[in-house]
């Protein structure tokens, strides 16, 4: 369930941010980081079998983070996004090494999606005009 409240949390940020943003190309960047966790929540709940809910406070850590991210320089969005993969990460790996087999892919392409992430934030702090290429080629895909 902690993968789903971080999901609902990220893609409520990332639609806010992309919302607020008065520079178009920002804003069509975290449109699309909205629309890989709204996939990567909807892979989860297609893993678990359950149906969509709103979990409140991710909803509001979501909102306010959307405005801190959108409000702040970008680089320094894209520091703290980059940074903030880093827990998610180390704990998605675990969980798949230790998922059973059964459970393997979905694991992976809950660790790739965390790598795109970071991947992204590093690309765009270095000026890559690609920067959403890990991005874009997790959006839309049955696999990781």
């Amino acid at each position: 369930y902690e993968i789903y409240k971080s999901e609902v949390m990220g893609e409520t940020l990332f639609s806010v941010a992309a919302a607020l943003s008065l520079n178009a190309s920002r804003k069509q960047k975290w449109s699309s980081l909205a629309k890989l966790e709204k996939q990567t929540k909807e892979r989860y709940l297609d893993h678990v079998g359950a149906a969509e809910s709103y979990p409140y406070s991710s909803n509001v850590v979501g909102y306010i983070f959307g405005i801190l991210f959108a409000a702040l320089p970008w680089k320094l969005s894209l520091k703290l996004l980059g940074e903030g993969t880093q827990p998610f990460l180390e704990v998605f790996t675990r969980l798949l090494e230790q998922s059973p087999d059964c459970d393997k892919a979905f694991y992976r392409y809950i660790v790739a999606h965390e790598k795109a992430i970071a991947e992204f934030a590093v690309l765009e702090l270095q000026g890559d005009i690609n920067s959403l290429a890990p991005i874009n080629a997790l959006i839309g895909t049955a696999d990781a």
